[in-house]
């Protein structure tokens, strides 16, 4: 991951389960008086889990993961 980037995995063993990646990015919002307003909040920038074991909860364990430590 980049220096500004959080990465969390998930692994059984040697085998890699899945992964999300986190961090902040830059981004534009309109307000509700259509002002343009620039931001910087957390954001999903990746998130995987092998298709072998989709559908298994895998992925929510490493969202709820990711939220409990940031």
């Amino acid at each position: 991951c980049a220096n500004d980037h959080t990465c969390y995995f998930k692994a059984e063993g040697n085998k890699s389960i899945g992964f999300i990646k986190v961090g902040h990015k830059k981004l534009f919002v309109r307000t509700r008086s259509n002002q343009l307003v620039e931001m910087s909040p957390l954001c999903v920038l990746d998130f995987y889990v092998d298709a072998k074991v989709q559908r298994g909860g895998f992925g929510k364990l490493l969202f709820d993961s990711m939220l409990e430590y940031e």
